[in-house]
């Protein structure tokens, strides 16, 4: 099997698949995933027939990101993934690495050095479940980004500037953010999906704030439209709000990485940005 780094429409392959699978990505995932690190991605394929992709997004020199781990149906049992995988580890020998596996696999992404830090819970429900005024929010271009990627950096493991740029400037979402004396003190974005709209990333101080950020997300759309987010289990606050709200718990995932990564907020998060990157 040959092991090619692929261009944005072997993305957009790798995105078909997802949707395949279920896993609903945002109808602008490719380009957004594809610029926050060109180099990131890649197929295994047998003659000029892609059958396995893997991602390994680069937060920064130190730290990447992997996910978009499938192989074709047709394909599976074989190996195929295994030794797509095994050829992207070691391409980022030295780095902290880091994923969202399905809870099933950890045995199997511990055997490659893979520690879990804590699960994740997919929540999902309906915007009419999020219907309340929100003059607190702003647009999110009235922010500045250094001050975003502030509040990033505070619930991330490791700073990620050139995907965090990349992710709020994907068309189509709605973004909104809180300010104090200038300040950013909390920030959302939702993104159209094959089914629905996802939140994420939410970051927010306070219930209240995260409540305020999730009314403006879902403000204007359709009140049976289906609307998911992820939130990290440490997060006992996120938990009880959309619990409250009356979303349900859809799927969940383990986050682990190779290395100790430094203490960050999951308290002020109450979305994650991405399964497949982090």
């Amino acid at each position: 099997m040959e092991f090619i780094r692929c261009q944005q429409p072997g993305v957009a392959r790798a995105l078909e698949w997802a949707a395949q699978e279920g896993w609903n990505p945002g109808q602008h995932d490719a380009a957004t995933m594809f610029a926050a690190d060109p180099g990131g991605f890649w197929l295994g394929q047998l003659g000029d027939r892609p059958v396995a992709s893997l991602s390994a997004v680069q937060w920064n020199d130190d730290f990447a990101f992997i996910g978009l781990y499938i192989v074709v149906p047709e394909e599976r049992g074989k190996g195929y993934g295994w030794q797509l995988w095994q050829h992207v580890v070691e391409t980022h020998a030295g780095k902290c690495l880091g994923l969202d596996g399905v809870v099933a696999q950890q045995s199997n992404y511990a055997r490659s050095g893979f520690q879990l830090a804590h699960r994740s819970l997919r929540w999902a429900g309906h915007a009419g479940q999020f219907t309340g005024k929100s003059p607190a929010a702003v647009p999110l271009h009235q922010l500045d980004l250094n001050e975003l990627a502030r509040l990033d950096s505070a619930v991330s493991p490791a700073d990620r500037p050139q995907y965090l740029k990349a992710w709020l400037e994907q068309p189509h979402s709605r973004c909104w953010g809180l300010a104090e004396h200038g300040r950013a003190e909390g920030f959302a974005l939702a993104r159209p999906c094959l089914t629905g709209w996802k939140v994420g990333p939410l970051i927010a101080k306070t219930p209240d704030q995260a409540r305020t950020l999730m009314y403006a997300c879902c403000d204007g759309l359709g009140s049976d439209t289906p609307v998911f987010i992820d939130t990290p289990e440490p997060n006992a606050a996120a938990q009880q709000l959309f619990s409250e709200a009356g979303f349900t718990v859809s799927f969940e995932v383990a986050r682990m990485y190779t290395k100790p990564v430094r203490q960050h907020r999951l308290d002020w998060l109450y979305g994650v940005t991405s399964f497949e990157m982090g």
